[in-house]
């Protein structure tokens, strides 16, 4: 026994010398130091409430202490929790305030590090506010909110801000203010629209809602005003900031307004209305200008957007006003003016016919109620007197005589009814006296083309051309005048022949007139003579078988033979305008005198509607014709539509009246053809039409004739 009890002391003795030395691990002992904590934060929960979390610390068996201060203020015990505790709920908080918090573990008197935190309480706002038109007397708005699970009610505000200086209509609006938590905590749902305390800053309180909708209708608005609204959100505690927005809740305005006068005594208006729900109509009011506004028309149905105005003074201005209205509400109105007169007449030509006489002619667009036309005439330096009065608005052309030669006339032509007149159209004519053999077409414009219709493309498009006054010859050139000028001018050595054809002897040498054995122009002792033929048996006809180049040289020694300025270089075959010369007409000056240097009437050929009447075509001859034997037209030309067809100076061009200029025109710079124009004794209907276009060969000898005409500057 004694043995066994040294050998056991023996052993222990050994432990404790051999083994290292065993550290004190007592948690409550002050000189103990526990684990870090770790990972302490802070989050919102409501408006009123933050959540604190942290790491569980194994060390800390005691308790953990939570500490707050708020803003700059003292840190105070907010409370102690257990120690296998990872979170805690602080309550009763306010909105707006920053709130520190300290976290520490204790093992009675050990103690872990201390940990701190921060957040700022927040009441989440509105977003997103704005509202829209609905009817006349409702605006709805909306709203968003975020995190709003601790939003109990909304409360909206409205204002009436119409004829505020500064206002964001249609716009949210900035405002700092807030309310007071106790004042608003008083408010009852049940008085909201009643009662006098409701109404703070001059805003009404209008709807306390509960959290869900996110919108209100608001039914008490009145048309023609502008509305601030401000709208909130409360918790049990606290209510966030406001959020305003402006909003004007006028009348639609009428658009696109329009007035026609329909006659000399109505008017039409019409226009566009988008109705927003809630109106009765519309109200019409007018004035005569220098009046006042008188109520004319209450329309009580939105959807009639027209009216029409009857018993209105012609020559006079008159306004209109036009808005729409509910009840005692009234909207905004459009205005417009329009002046109810007569129609001015278009297109006033004046085309002197003889020496002492000239023809008027117009175009009118009658809108009803006009009775007829009055034409007042001047003469230089005189009055105005009353000439014509035409009882028939169908009726647009008038004839004047036994004129006073080489004067100048001023004419004025308008529409009449028997409660007045309207405004008149003026023109002057200067009466010229032609040289012997041509007619005058005065100075004027006229639309060239295919104005009756059942032409050719290249007759078209129709264009306005305005010329310059020129004569033109009353017929054709004939057989006994090319004689007599080409026998003069081979007297005068201009001129030679061969066995076919007389040229030019200077210049540019070219055909001039055919003279082979079946020509009706035969060559007898170097003098040029009338034989006849098939298609000529007159000396009186218009000279067939004369090239272009033959026509511009019978104008060119025609002016030599007479002492006049030429207008043709026979050296390049080229034409001055600005000589008084002889000349052959542009195409727009043909068509002019074809069409009696007016529109009206618009004739299918020169001078009628009827062939027959004035022109020698394949119906009724078989060869030309002694000249000036059909009717002439309005300015006394005879044969342009029939008997030969002619010359004119233009190269021709198919496309030419797609760019054509306005002005005398005087045809395309180049080309290959020559235009010719009119018809011929050989020509079918279709092809003595007045705007019938045609062309050949410059060279070219055929049935085809001529006339002269001259400046009448």
């Amino acid at each position: 026994m004694r043995y066994l009890t040294i050998l056991f002391l023996f052993i222990l003795l050994s432990m404790l010398t051999t083994c290292e030395k065993h550290e004190f691990t007592n948690p409550y002992a002050s000189d103990y130091e526990l684990q870090q904590l770790r990972d302490f934060e802070v989050e919102q929960l409501t408006d009123s409430s933050v959540w604190l979390t942290w790491q569980r610390n194994q060390e800390v068996v005691g308790y953990y202490s939570i500490q707050r201060k708020t803003n700059g203020g003292d840190w105070e015990q907010l409370a102690n929790v257990e120690p296998d505790t990872t979170s805690y709920v602080d309550t009763g908080l306010s909105i707006e305030n920053t709130y520190w918090y300290r976290l520490t573990g204790w093992n009675d008197q050990n103690r872990t590090n201390t940990l701190e935190t921060s957040i700022q309480t927040t009441f989440h706002g509105i977003s997103n506010f704005y509202g829209n038109v609905v009817t006349l007397t409702s605006i709805k708005l909306y709203w968003t909110q975020h995190y709003c699970q601790y939003v109990t009610q909304y409360v909206i505000e409205r204002k009436d801000i119409t004829g505020e200086d500064e206002r964001t209509i249609n716009k949210p609006v900035i405002d700092s203010g807030r309310k007071e938590h106790s004042e608003l905590k008083t408010r009852k749902n049940d008085d909201v629209r009643k009662n006098p305390e409701n109404v703070r800053d001059d805003f009404i309180v209008i709807a306390i809602t509960d959290e869900s909708p996110r919108s209100f209708l608001d039914t008490g608005v009145e048309p023609n005003h502008d509305y601030r609204y401000r709208i909130h959100a409360e918790s049990e505690h606290n209510v966030s900031e406001p959020e305003l927005y402006d909003i004007s809740n006028p009348f639609p305005v009428p658009f696109n307004f329009n007035i026609t006068q329909t006659c000399l005594t109505s008017c039409k208006l019409t226009w566009d209305y988008h109705d927003v729900g809630g109106e009765d109509g519309y109200k019409i009011e007018r004035k005569i200008e220098g009046s006042d506004w008188d109520q004319i028309a209450l329309i009580d149905d939105i959807d009639t957007e027209i009216y029409v105005d009857s018993e209105l003074t012609p020559e006079n201005i008159y306004s209109y006003h036009v808005y729409a209205y509910d009840g005692e509400y009234e909207g905004d109105s459009v205005e417009f003016d329009i002046p109810i007169v007569f129609p001015i007449p278009d297109n006033f030509q004046i085309s002197q016919t003889t020496i002492s006489s000239c023809h008027l002619c117009w175009e009118f667009s009658e809108i009803g109620g006009e009775s007829g036309f009055k034409i007042e005439r001047k003469i230089e330096g005189g009055s105005w007197d009353l000439i014509a009065t035409i009882d028939d608005i169908e009726t647009m052309i008038c004839k004047d005589s036994l004129l006073t030669p080489e004067s100048a006339y001023s004419y004025r032509v308008y529409a009449y009814n028997a409660i007045g007149s309207g405004t008149g159209i003026e023109k002057v004519i200067q009466l010229l006296i032609p040289p012997e053999g041509f007619t005058v077409c005065s100075n004027g414009f006229f639309r060239m083309g295919d104005t009756y219709g059942g032409g050719e493309d290249n007759e078209e498009p129709v264009h306005t051309v305005n010329l310059s006054a020129f004569y033109i010859g009353i017929n054709e050139v004939t057989y006994q005048e090319v004689i007599d000028v080409y026998n003069w001018a081979y007297q005068q050595g201009y001129t030679t022949y061969d066995n076919t054809c007389v040229k030019n002897t200077s210049g540019d040498v070219r055909p001039l007139l055919s003279i082979h054995n079946s020509c009706a122009i035969d060559l007898i002792d170097n003098q040029l003579v009338f034989g006849g033929s098939s298609w000529a048996s007159d000396i009186r006809s218009p000279c067939l078988e004369i090239s272009w180049y033959g026509a511009i040289a019978y104008c060119h020694f025609l002016c030599l033979k007479e002492g006049l300025p030429s207008c043709y270089n026979l050296s390049n075959w080229s034409c001055n305008w600005n000589n008084s010369g002889y000349r052959l007409p542009t195409e727009a000056e043909w068509e002019y005198s074809a069409r009696g240097a007016a529109n009206v009437p618009d004739y299918r050929y020169a001078g009628s509607n009827h062939l027959n009447d004035v022109a020698w075509h394949d119906a009724n001859a078989n060869s030309s014709q002694p000249v000036g034997q059909k009717n002439p037209n309005g300015i006394g030309t005879h044969d342009q539509s029939g008997n030969a067809k002619e010359w004119c100076w233009d190269w021709y061009s198919s496309d030419y009246y797609d760019t054509p200029p306005e002005d005398n025109p005087h045809g395309p710079s180049s080309g290959s053809y020559r235009v010719i124009r009119g018809g011929s004794y050989g020509s079918e209907y279709n092809e003595c039409r007045i705007s019938s276009r045609y062309r050949a060969s410059s060279s070219g000898f055929g049935a085809i004739g001529f006339r002269i005409v001259r400046n009448a500057d």
